[in-house]
Parts: structure tokens; C-alpha cells; sequence
């Protein structure tokens, strides 16, 4: 029965498409695959704080974080494309170092067609508070596809206790009302909760740095997790436990190597700025 239906949905998705109704994700190539999280990362989102609009009550922010596939959070509908939705998380602790953010886009299988409801990019702000995070510098494109999608945040991202997940553009109408949507079915965020002592040696290296940004379309390799990753695997290589590698001293072997991992499709925001809250104009600061 339910492969019926969905060959239904998909004769009339091509019924639709013949009378002019456009579906995001008809024909699309997927961008180059941005690479997945370490398997030590942590899972950081404690609770959904604010989203810029909830077009019903039981398609809130909290139903990101469930697992359950038929919940999702959906912005209002808007009369253009270009309109720019964000969603607001707290941490589990107010150091986290946040590494990937992961996104599941929805697919609304019970409405005519299957359509997807992606935004167009996705850009990332994280700081000390939700008025008080640092503007973003990069913006990912987003595939149109029901699949997670990977996101690895630049190093230069703060540690802090909130993130903020930028929406950019819209890119699918709902046959209905004719209006545009964002609809996300899953967010979590991937990285380390970190000791003061270890946030108070990473933020003294990186004060130290000379960092010019890279070259637009690539995104600068990270300064802390990579390192971390080697010194636990050479510990077990080793046989025995070690002295942990300080975050100042794995940020500095990092630095050294000077990788920097390239993706053609990465926009820059040098003046654009995310509409919607006060955060977006505010900087991070200490």
C-alpha cells in the first residue's frame, strides 16, 4: 500500500511539473559532499531557544532534535524566495567548541508531489549569549535532498553556549498557498565540551595568530579536533594512557600543518548580514 501511494505522489509530482509547478529538487546535481564529523565528537544541542517564525504550533524549533521523522519545524509562508528564516539552540555547557552541524532537510510526503523545503545556503553564528554571537564570515550551499548533510564550521568559530543557524533563501512553494517554506526535520551539532582551562589556552593561542582569511571557496582546516584525534589514537597505539595534549598545544600543531580544505560552491558574506535578530549585528568578544 505504501509503495502505491508513493507512486501516486510521484505521478502526480510529474502532473505538476506539466502544468508548471516547479519542485526544487527535479533534475538537481547535489554539490560536492562536505565531510562528515569524527566519530569523537560529542552531540552539543541541549534545547531549540527561538526560531524567526512557526507556521503552527506543533511544527516548533523542538522538533528538530527528535528523532522521529514525521516531526519537523517549518517556517511561516512568505510571497518571496529570497526571505531568510534562523533557528536559535542553547549547548550543553557554556564552552563548546562546535565542530560539524548536521541538517536533514524535510520531505512533506503527505502533500502532492513529495516536496522538499531547503534554503538555498546555510551560514552558522555561536557565542557567549543569543545577543552576543559573532557574525558569520562563510555560507554553505544546501542541497535539495532528504539526506543529512554535513557542515564543518570554520575554526575560527567561537567557543560559547548558543548557536545559531542561519537560513538563506528559500527555494520551494507549497501548492497550496502558492507560499514559499523552509522545513527542517533534524539539526544536532558536533564537537567538544571544553574545560575553562582549555578554552582559556585556545583563545590566548588563537590572540596570538596572525590568521589572514583564506582564499574565498575554501574553508579553513580546523585548529583544535584533528590533533585531538591523533593523540587519542596514538595513545592506543601506544598501549597506555598519555598526558593529554592541551587545547593551546593541539591548536598550535594544527596550525603548523597548514591544511586548508577546499570547496568551489562556498560563498562569502563580506556584507551581507542574516535578517531577523538583534544577534546578527552583534560581535563576539573575549
Amino acid at each position: 500500500m505504501q509503495e502505491a501511494n508513493r507512486a501516486a505522489m510521484r505521478a502526480f509530482r510529474q502532473m505538476l511539473i506539466g502544468r508548471g509547478f516547479s519542485f526544487c529538487d527535479e533534475g538537481e546535481n547535489p554539490p560536492y559532499p562536505f565531510p562528515g564529523p569524527v566519530a569523537t565528537a560529542e552531540s552539543l544541542l541541549l534545547c531549540g531557544v527561538e526560531a524567526s517564525s512557526t507556521d503552527h504550533p506543533q511544527q516548533g524549533i523542538s522538533c528538530t532534535l527528535d528523532d522521529t521523522p514525521d516531526t519537523f519545524w517549518s517556517s511561516q509562508g512568505s510571497a518571496s524566495l529570497d526571505s531568510h528564516e534562523y533557528l536559535l539552540f542553547k549547548l550543553r555547557s557554556p564552552l563548546c567548541l562546535i565542530r560539524h552541524v548536521q541538517l536533514t532537510v524535510y520531505r512533506a510526503r503527505y502533500q502532492f508531489g513529495e516536496p522538499l523545503y531547503p534554503p538555498t545556503h546555510v551560514s552558522f553564528q555561536a557565542g557567549p549569549s543569543p545577543w552576543s554571537l559573532a557574525p558569520p564570515s562563510l555560507k554553505f550551499p544546501v542541497a535539495a535532498t532528504d539526506a543529512v548533510q554535513s557542515f564543518p564550521l570554520p575554526a575560527d568559530l567561537p567557543v560559547g553556549r548558543y548557536l545559531r543557524v542561519n537560513l538563506h533563501g528559500k527555494r520551494q512553494q507549497q501548492l497550496e498557498d502558492m507560499q514559499w517554506y523552509h522545513a527542517i526535520q533534524r539539526v544536532e551539532a558536533l564537537g567538544h565540551q571544553l574545560t575553562a582551562a582549555e578554552a582559556s589556552q585556545l583563545r590566548h593561542w588563537a590572540s596570538c595568530q596572525l590568521r589572514p582569511p583564506p582564499h574565498p571557496g575554501a574553508v579553513p582546516s580546523y585548529l583544535v579536533p584533528d590533533i585531538l584525534q591523533q593523540s587519542e589514537s596514538q595513545q592506543e597505539d601506544e598501549g597506555g594512557p598519555e598526558e593529554p595534549m592541551s587545547a593551546a598545544a593541539a591548536a598550535a600543531a594544527a596550525g603548523q600543518q597548514g591544511a586548508i580544505w577546499g570547496q568551489p560552491t562556498v560563498a562569502w558574506l563580506d556584507q551581507e548580514q542574516p535578517v531577523g535578530s538583534p544577534a546578527s549585528s552583534m560581535s563576539f568578544e573575549g
